[in-house]
């Protein structure tokens, strides 16, 4: 009796988890049945994300050129313009989502030029733009150069696009609209077949608008492979036939209101 009077009292001395040899269950280890680890516990320990590290909603639309000149003069401006009936689609996905890419492609070209992304709503260009064919047209918008490069369609025409009845991608008409993980593949192989050739980024739409305007000449970022030299040098001779047609077009405007 004795003995076991004893056994009694060393129990009661003893703390809570001492007979286990571990200390008691707190915090995250009450909830989870085991230890609390830095780092790797429960949802009290885990990184809440972030704006940043969230995916961005992106929208892709594909955009019909009826020449390379076209595609030079936005690079020059920042900006594009587009038919009446396409205007509503891209300001309802302006202002809907994250961001809007538009993919270009000159008519007969057989290829992808490259990719810009819009920064302002239909008709908030700040600026006048006269296109390849001396006129003004449209309510341009503004659009920011990603990459200049030409993509030939066979190495994308597998892709096929759910939004025009399972066409492949190179098939489309102006501003067709492609899902955001077929322009993403698009972007990603047009980005590093342009890396591979050493292609220059292009300009800021902004410093491009501005120097254009300044200058009457604009720098144009285009990819300077062999094959591709020859067109940008006429290019590069149409900068400057645009940039008189711009002057040319406000005299006879100030003419017209004398």
């Amino acid at each position: 009796p004795q003995r076991q009077q004893q056994q009694q009292q060393q129990q009661q001395r003893q703390q809570p988890g001492e007979t286990s040899g571990r200390p008691p269950a707190t915090g995250n280890m009450a909830a989870r049945g085991g230890p609390a680890t830095a780092g790797r516990g429960g949802p009290g320990n885990m990184p809440q994300p972030t704006k940043q590290s969230q995916e961005l909603e992106i929208r892709y639309f594909i955009i019909r050129s009826n020449s390379q000149d076209n595609i030079d003069i936005s690079v020059q401006m920042g900006a594009w313009a587009t038919l009446k009936f396409n205007e509503e689609k891209l300001d309802n996905a302006f202002n809907t989502c994250d961001e809007v890419r538009l993919l270009f492609s000159v008519n007969t070209s057989q290829c992808f030029q490259g990719y810009a992304v819009m920064r302002t709503p239909v008709g908030q260009y700040n600026g006048r733009v006269i296109w390849s064919n001396g006129q003004p047209f449209g309510n341009p918008f503004a659009v920011e150069w990603k990459c200049l490069f030409n993509l030939k369609y066979d190495q994308v025409s597998s892709m096929r696009n759910p939004l025009n009845d399972n066409m492949p991608v190179t098939k489309a008409r102006d501003c067709q609209e492609l899902p955001a993980n077929l322009g993403n593949k698009i972007v990603d192989i047009m980005e590093q077949a342009a890396r591979q050739a050493g292609a220059p980024p292009p300009p800021k739409a902004s410093a491009a608008a501005a120097g254009a305007a300044a200058t009457g000449t604009a720098t144009l970022a285009v990819s300077q492979t062999p094959d591709q030299m020859q067109g940008h040098q006429q290019r590069g001779q149409h900068a400057s036939m645009q940039q008189q047609r711009q002057g040319n077009w406000g005299q006879k405007q100030q003419l017209r209101r004398k």
